[in-house]
């Protein structure tokens, strides 16, 4: 059910955060590199899933006032640990049941965390994306590729995992009126557990 599998997730990624602590080292994403140019300083910008904030870190040192939401205390906690006195609010909750009410933000980004939901829960995160950022914002997300081998093999820990094409993407975010203003294919060779992985993902950067 979609419960369990809600929570299976939950599970997953607090056992991560337990026996990892920074599971991805401290350097922020190749996508939070590329998507910083698109940022203004001053601009107000949400990130979804940003874990212990390693991409929250480097949007909020050039001056943007970053707010970064996951699900997992532990990670949320040594987030707060590296702030300082940066412009970060980090929040643990769960997207799919929090709503920002009273706030809009410039921009929402996030790396490597929409695979992850089944279509229903990305229907509930494009709907609440689209009424939480103010008109013209972008959204920009990292997303794995139908080409990189976590396609063929699944995901560790029985997670859903979703490898997209160009064209899931482009319908995806058309069906949510988001513009597309740029969606480029790259590869990354990422650390994990201290081994290179080779990851191919796609990035696009829209707009409401």
């Amino acid at each position: 059910s979609m419960k369990s599998l809600a929570n299976r997730r939950k599970e997953y990624w607090k056992q991560r955060a337990l026996s990892e602590e920074a599971t991805y080292g401290w350097s922020p994403s190749i996508s939070a590199q590329l998507a910083l140019p698109y940022f203004k300083r001053g601009q107000s910008l949400l990130e979804l899933g940003g874990a212990y904030g390693r991409n929250s870190l480097l949007f909020a040192r050039q001056g943007i006032k970053v707010t970064n939401i996951d699900f997992c205390r532990p990670w949320i906690e040594l987030a707060d640990q590296q702030k300082g006195d940066l412009q970060l609010i980090n929040i643990c909750e769960d997207i799919l049941e929090y709503n920002f009410v009273h706030e809009q933000f410039d921009a929402v980004f996030s790396n490597f965390i929409l695979h992850f939901f089944t279509k229903q829960e990305l229907n509930t995160v494009f709907l609440k994306v689209h009424s939480w950022l103010k008109p013209e914002g972008l959204f920009i997300n990292s997303w794995l590729s139908a080409e990189d081998p976590y396609a063929a093999s699944g995901y560790s820990g029985g997670q859903y995992l979703h490898c997209f094409s160009q064209d899931e993407l482009m319908k995806l975010h058309q069906e949510y009126n988001f513009e597309i203003l740029s969606l480029n294919e790259l590869i990354e060779l990422e650390l994990i557990h201290s081994k290179n992985k080779k990851t191919t993902f796609w990035l696009s950067v829209t707009q409401r």
